[in-house]
């Protein structure tokens, strides 16, 4: 069957990259939305394989086959888990060169705009399925309605602006910009020309603060608001 069904592609698109059928694996995550949207790009030539007396049984057609409401469910949930499956491809593909938690905000802001927006026709199934899976990312993630953390004062904002790329921190207000802004000049710093024994302890405080051992108090303005004025005010890199 799986051979017939590469023919198939051979004979239906000339050039054409030949696909194969995934199975949906519980740990990995993408396997779920891969299974689907490949059973999509081969429905041609899976219905021809099925319909071929000599390839497949009528016990196993009829078990195997799809029914249009089928089908349907799959055309209407693919989009949906599509920015999904995107997400995790970047978090994936950029792990082992950079860190990638300067991106989950803006991911989480990406993906709760899109899936807020409703699509053309959309059945109550796929109107379900979009409003639970932006619930449990609201819920999991700790994000307001509009995709923006309910804590701005975190590690992980502090991440996202000292990372050049994100520094802008556009889906932010005015105002969550600043909370940010004061959360990364309080942080403990190490200064230059320390001792190699006070520099240590600096980084530790440094650490304990990320952690969340050390708490900061935002009431308080240090010498570091230059420092992230000329950060901000620098060009963005290519």
């Amino acid at each position: 069957a799986t051979d017939a069904l590469k023919s198939a592609q051979k004979k239906d698109g000339e050039g054409k990259k030949v696909l194969n059928l995934i199975q949906s694996v519980p740990t990995r995550w993408n396997s779920s939305f891969l299974m689907a949207q490949h059973l999509l790009l081969l429905r041609l030539p899976i219905f021809s394989v099925l319909v071929n007396d000599s390839i497949t049984k009528q016990s196993e057609r009829s078990r195997l086959d799809l029914s249009d409401s089928q089908w349907k469910t799959l055309e209407e949930i693919v989009p949906i888990l599509k920015p999904l499956a995107k997400a995790t491809e970047v978090l994936t593909q950029t792990a082992e060169k950079s860190p990638t938690v300067s991106q989950i905000p803006v991911l989480l802001h990406s993906l709760v705009l899109i899936l807020s927006k409703a699509r053309p026709q959309e059945s109550n199934g796929a109107k379900n399925l979009r409003t639970k899976i932006l619930s449990f990312l609201l819920k999991r993630f700790r994000i307001s309605n509009e995709g923006i953390p309910l804590d701005l004062s975190t590690p992980i904002m502090a991440a996202t602006f000292l990372d050049p790329r994100y520094k802008s921190l556009k889906f932010l207000s005015d105002e969550g910009s600043d909370q940010v802004y004061s959360y990364v000049g309080l942080l403990p710093h190490v200064p230059e020309n320390r001792a190699p024994q006070e520099d240590l302890e600096d980084l530790e405080d440094v650490l304990a603060c990320l952690k969340g051992d050390i708490m900061v108090d935002l009431t308080k303005s240090t010498s570091s608001n230059t420092e992230i004025k000329g950060y901000k005010s620098e060009p963005v890199p290519e």
